[in-house]
């Protein structure tokens, strides 16, 4: 198992990730991933009909921390919140 960066390593990792990239945590440690990682997990509950989108981003956290727990939180309800604009914007998600 590697480790997660922290410190001035975390500092660097963020300070060079791209504006399209995201950063997840996985057993091997801290990644970068592309900003789309959590868009298929977002669209899973999205339904055919209108919901508000923190229905939509608090299901998916709330699958996050629940059981069967993902060992691994990979991100907030900000990065969320953001990725449900873009999916609304590139006519994904209405």
């Amino acid at each position: 198992m590697g480790a997660v960066a922290n410190g001035p390593a975390l500092i660097q990792g963020l300070s060079a990730l791209d504006h399209d990239r995201s950063l997840t945590v996985d057993a091997d440690g801290l990644r970068s991933a592309p900003i789309t990682f959590f868009d298929q997990h977002l669209l899973s509950f999205a339904k055919p009909s209108w919901q508000k989108p923190a229905r939509i981003i608090g299901e998916v956290i709330a699958e996050w921390v629940g059981p069967p727990i993902e060992p691994y939180f990979q991100g907030g309800d900000g990065i969320l919140a953001v990725r449900v604009i873009a999916l609304v914007e590139a006519g994904m998600l209405g």
